[in-house]
């Protein structure tokens, strides 16, 4: 799925396969079962490269805090991790040479000057529900309580915020790791795509509980058998 211009997040070509329909349909019914209405995603890139989830995860503890500060304390989330594929330089967004996917160091403190590959690095899909907020105030609050976190880019901005006007094809384009092939060397770990820990949705999602949809549907099948004897009375 392409994010495109005007803020809005829009492919009038895009349809969901069979397997986008799966992986989304229980975020969907979170979504109607809490009458969430997301409005705006933010998209953040760290300045340097990030690839521990768990040191993710924890960031955006203090991200959820931030915006619940500014946007109000009833404001709802659904926050993903999503690795780059791309192998540009992710010090300069200029450079559009790809770069040996070796040449990279995790430990930001110990850079010697090299370049450092964006490839396997994560970066943060933010969606949320809120009132009487404009794009304008988010990008301010970010930029004065999460100042570490913004990659200053060529333009000068370290996150982009869109507005949101299908919420399926975003639970799509949000949830792509958790059925990405596994290229070499990237190492996602599925169950953390979703952070369920500072998301309202998403927190049963087959995936944070290490199954595949296949193994999801068969568990659910289980459960129904449990629930019914044989003569077809509970």
């Amino acid at each position: 799925m392409k994010l495109i211009a005007n803020n809005k997040v829009v492919d009038s070509d895009y349809e969901l396969a069979p397997n986008d329909e799966i992986r989304i349909r229980p975020l969907m019914e979170d979504i109607n079962n809490q009458n969430i209405e997301f409005k705006y995603l933010i998209t953040m890139n760290y300045p340097y490269r990030v690839t521990d989830y768990t040191r993710v995860m924890y960031d955006s503890k203090w991200l959820r805090h931030v915006i619940e500060s500014n946007c109000g304390y009833g404001t709802k989330f659904f926050i993903t991790n999503e690795k780059h594929t791309c192998s540009r330089n992710i010090f300069n967004e200029l450079d559009d040479s790809i770069i040996d996917n070796q040449k990279y160091i995790d430990n930001f403190n110990k850079f010697t000057g090299k370049t450092i590959s964006r490839y396997g690095s994560i970066h943060r899909h933010i969606c949320i529900d809120t009132f009487g907020t404009s794009i304008r105030e988010i990008d301010t609050a970010l930029r004065k309580f999460c100042r570490r976190d913004y990659h200053f880019t060529h333009d000068g901005s370290g996150c982009d915020i869109r507005r949101v006007y299908n919420q399926e094809k975003l639970m799509s384009y949000m949830t792509k790791d958790i059925d990405r092939p596994n290229l070499p060397n990237l190492n996602i770990e599925r169950d953390k795509v979703i952070d369920s820990v500072n998301s309202d949705i998403g927190k049963n999602h087959y995936s944070v509980r290490g199954l595949d949809a296949s193994e999801s549907v068969n568990q659910l099948k289980k459960t129904f058998e449990k629930l019914y004897k044989s003569d077809g009375t509970r």
